[in-house]
């Protein structure tokens, strides 16, 4: 199981919504399993310090919009799931551009949201209980797959480096470490890099652009399927 408390963030410019929106929380989730924040400017939880592992995000405010909100927070933590909520179905479209877990009209709140918190709980634990055993003279290190950026090969080892700056060697091929793999937000994207498509800040034809800044490029052999996948990636996430 995940870590206890659960940091769950509420933001929405209408007070009416966000306290709406925390009745439904307290009346679907227990007691004591989670910390609520609650939020009627986007900005202040933009500069807040906290890490929230669920967001609700009204789309429609001043200033920021939800989605733009959004893109930020998965910048700080990929794995927050996003749940959008809006009055309008205006925005449907626009959601697809930023990972988010699923798109709510606030008319019907009370009756979905419940099941898409438990949904965002299961997805978390997941997370936390997928790791990579990591063998390396003779030590074996557990590295939780939610952690690692990229993946790079070069000459005989592989150096799986992860999101706090740690770097750790393998003489495992690359092509076997991602047969072990089990989240689907990797990609293998050229014959000597593997990249977690959640810390991919940028995308264009010839290179992915991580959270941390480094340029990984994209092969021509693997163009095709790094599309597919970045794509299946983004689908997976509405």
């Amino acid at each position: 199981t995940i870590l206890q408390p659960i940091h769950l963030a509420v933001c929405d410019n209408e007070q009416v919504f966000i306290d709406g929106i925390s009745d439904v929380i307290k009346q679907s989730m227990d007691s004591g399993s989670y910390v609520l924040h609650t939020f009627s400017d986007p900005l202040a939880m933009l500069n807040s310090s906290d890490v929230f592992n669920i967001a609700v995000l009204d789309i429609q405010m001043p200033e920021l919009t939800g989605i733009d909100l959004a893109a930020e927070l998965v910048k700080r933590c990929p794995e927050c799931q996003i749940i959008f909520v809006s009055s309008y179905t205006d925005y449907v479209t626009e959601v697809y551009d930023t990972p988010h877990l699923c798109f709510i009209l606030k008319s019907r709140i009370p009756e979905l949201l419940p099941h898409y918190l438990q949904r965002a709980r299961q997805t978390l634990e997941a997370l936390e209980g997928q790791t990579l055993n990591i063998e390396y003279r003779g030590s074996i290190v557990r590295v939780q797959e939610k952690n690692i950026l990229y993946i790079e090969r070069t000459g005989r080892n592989s150096s799986i480096v992860c999101k706090d700056g740690s770097v750790h060697p393998t003489l495992e091929r690359i092509e076997t470490i991602f047969e072990r793999l089990s989240a689907g937000s990797f990609c293998r994207c050229h014959a000597s890099f593997i990249v977690d498509l959640r810390y991919v800040t940028a995308y264009n034809r010839t290179e992915f652009v991580m959270s941390d800044g480094r340029d990984i490029p994209i092969s021509r052999a693997f163009s095709a399927p790094t599309k597919q996948a970045f794509s299946r990636f983004i689908g997976d996430q509405i």
